[in-house]
């Protein structure tokens, strides 16, 4: 049987026993832990035309990696940029709001983009335009920020993690809430998918 096969049988064990008090954190780390990752999808660019988006989110148990990757065209061949965030993820326990998922808290480490065009007023309305940004390379934008899209908290964020009973779809938290100050209240609306092994 793949690992693939083996995380999938027990992730169906582990959602049908998710509110169990015998379902350690380090169980549920090792359930939760793969690369999902979304269908494309449309949001409004600056500049008033579509841009097509798609986020990974990569989990070790311990560490996760979000990115969004971003272009200009339906068939992914013109990269814009691609925002990626890394940090800590501390599993507390089975959800009490979501039946399959674990409350976290994570911090993050890192946040970066890369951009694949120049475009400077796109940059400007996405808060970056004091960044140090240079084609083909990652440049960190905790410090130079300024407002935009980009959430980077410097505290520690309450968030969920959720896994269907199957373990192919995955989501975290939603709504508008302060994540410095108190857990999300639902799910969010972007279904990730398990890929790879």
């Amino acid at each position: 049987m793949s690992s693939q096969m083996v995380r999938v049988a027990m992730a169906a064990m582990f959602c049908s026993v998710a509110l169990s008090a015998h379902v350690t954190a380090e169980e549920a780390a090792e359930l939760l832990a793969g690369t999902y990752q979304t269908a494309p999808f449309t949001r409004p660019a600056p500049d008033g035309r579509l841009a097509y988006v798609v986020m990974r989110f990569e989990f070790d148990g311990a560490r996760n990696v979000v990115m969004a990757s971003t272009f200009a065209d339906e068939a992914l061949a013109q990269p814009m940029f691609t925002y990626r965030s890394e940090g800590p993820v501390d599993i507390q326990g089975p959800s009490q709001r979501f039946a399959g998922g674990w409350d976290v808290i994570s911090r993050n480490d890192t946040s970066t983009v890369e951009i694949f065009v120049d475009a400077p007023a796109i940059w400007a309305d996405l808060g970056l335009s004091a960044c140090p940004l240079q084609i083909g390379v990652p440049v960190e934008i905790s410090g130079c920020v300024d407002g935009g899209p980009f959430n980077i908290a410097s505290c520690a964020e309450y968030d969920v993690l959720w896994l269907s009973e199957d373990g192919q779809s995955f989501k975290t938290g939603g709504g508008d809430v302060n994540r410095c100050e108190k857990p999300p209240e639902e799910l969010g609306t972007i279904d990730y998918r398990r890929v790879g092994d």
